[in-house]
């Protein structure tokens, strides 16, 4: 079974992206967005373990929750190992996500780095709700869920949407991912999202895991940006050795779509701060009030 391919183009404006895709919250893979960046044939992961080898990271499974912690460099050596198969059958794959523990291994590690890399070429310079930002420069400012993702072989993130409305990039800097996404109108297909398991990448059952939706793919190679628009269920597989980097955003084109949410998240942060205390949960409760009529009335943003 395969499914329809995401669209990939080449010489992408911002102003194009934001009329064509941004606005219509339609996925494309952008093949030539990234092709002035130092990192492509340069970060591979022996070369980031030479940077920060002996820094200690939180590696995950297919979900986000931490497995255990190891060594990067020890990591890095255990990877020809998924390449060839030689694991045990069953074993969770480890993935490096974003690790912020021990030392901030992911700050350290886009320090090291942020000479290698621009703000990918389709995406406007200025104006973004998320961060709340006149001119982005995601080199200096790490932006929401901003990562350099490390993975092995046979990897996996299980299905899911990003939080918060945001859309996402996904930068493939090295080795191959398999992505498969699925539109916000078919998310009641899948009530079991949290524990939901992901079928293994070579499983004869892959797809039919997502029998009666409507999918779309695409193999992700080096040089790749694929954007994921805000509330869109995405499984990503690793098919070799990869080094990927990834952020969220939400841009000001978006605003009435993304200001309802903006509003109830900020107002409830400010609610949890509120002097005296008492007041703290009659507020949140109007808060959570105005969400849940946002949502019955079908508005966008809620």
């Amino acid at each position: 079974m395969q499914f329809p391919q995401i669209e990939r183009r080449a010489g992408l404006s911002d102003h194009a992206f934001i009329r064509d895709h941004l606005r219509q919250r339609r996925p494309v893979v952008v093949t030539d967005a990234m092709r002035d960046w130092a990192a492509l044939g340069k970060w591979t992961p022996d070369y980031l373990k030479g940077l920060l080898g002996d820094m200690t990271v939180c590696l995950q499974g297919g979900g986000f929750q931490e497995t255990r912690r190891m060594r990067f460099a020890d990591y890095v050596d255990l990877l020809p190992r998924f390449e060839s198969g030689d694991v045990p059958a069953g074993q969770e794959v480890p993935y490096l996500r974003w690790s912020d523990e021990d030392g901030g291994f992911t700050d350290a590690l886009f320090r090291c780095v942020r000479d290698d890399w621009a703000r990918p070429s389709f995406l406007p310079a200025r104006f973004y709700l998320h961060p709340h930002v006149l001119r982005s420069d995601p080199t200096t400012l790490r932006h929401p869920a901003s990562g350099i993702y490390v993975s092995p072989k046979g990897a996996v993130t299980k299905l899911h949407a990003d939080s918060g409305l945001t859309n996402a990039v996904l930068c493939q800097v090295h080795g191959r991912k398999q992505c498969f996404l699925i539109s916000p109108d078919q998310a009641p297909l899948f009530p079991d999202l949290k524990s939901r398991t992901p079928e293994p990448w070579d499983s004869p059952r892959l797809r039919e895991a997502y029998a009666g939706a409507r999918v779309v793919e695409t193999v992700l190679e080096p040089g790749d940006i694929l954007f994921i628009p805000g509330c869109w269920l995405h499984e990503v597989y690793t098919l070799s050795a990869s080094v990927s980097l990834t952020y969220n955003f939400a841009h000001v084109t978006e605003a009435a779509r993304y200001m309802p949410f903006a509003v109830h998240y900020v107002a409830s942060e400010a609610a949890r701060q509120l002097s005296p205390p008492v007041l703290r949960r009659p507020v949140q409760r109007l808060l959570d009030g105005y969400a849940r009529l946002g949502r019955r009335l079908n508005l966008e943003g809620f």
